[in-house]
């Protein structure tokens, strides 16, 4: 006999199974520093239903991914950022329709003076549609730069 109990179907919390409800590819127009800038966003389910890999801008130079996976019974987001740190992000807050992120640790990073992304709001407006909001800190506040982009499911 072998032990298949690896191979269910693993359901996580609220929060990470609505990520996995993202699975596909998702594009839109950012704003960056007041300029309207094309983003694709992948996000594909991995380590049997564990985790969701997030790629921003797939194949370009300002790629990053992020992942998202449970922890201790909570959504985290782990960002690998062109700023070439990591920060972690836990779940802040859950509205009817809303994630709001905040840091809670990071690697490669001093938060206290290093830039790093710091807190991001995602809003699930429908089944197709999502805006996320991220903010950037360094010396310990919020910086110039926050950057926001609304989403459509392509496919």
């Amino acid at each position: 006999e072998h032990n298949i109990d690896h191979m269910k179907p693993y359901t996580g919390p609220a929060e990470l199974e609505q990520i996995k409800s993202l699975s596909g590819t998702w594009t839109g127009m950012s704003m960056v520093q007041g300029q309207e800038v094309p983003m694709t966003v992948v996000y594909k389910t991995t380590a049997g239903g564990s985790a969701v890999i997030e790629t921003l801008s797939p194949g370009t130079p300002m790629e990053m991914i992020s992942i998202y996976s449970e922890d201790d019974g909570k959504l985290v987001m782990r960002h690998f950022c062109m700023l070439k740190n990591q920060p972690v992000l836990g779940v802040k807050s859950v509205g009817e329709n809303t994630i709001e992120f905040d840091l809670v640790d990071g690697t490669n990073m001093d938060a206290s003076k290093d830039m790093h992304m710091h807190s991001a709001v995602f809003t699930f407006v429908d089944d197709n549609t999502m805006t996320q909001s991220w903010t950037p800190y360094q010396d310990g506040k919020a910086a110039e730069g926050t950057s926001s982009v609304t989403l459509s499911r392509a496919q």
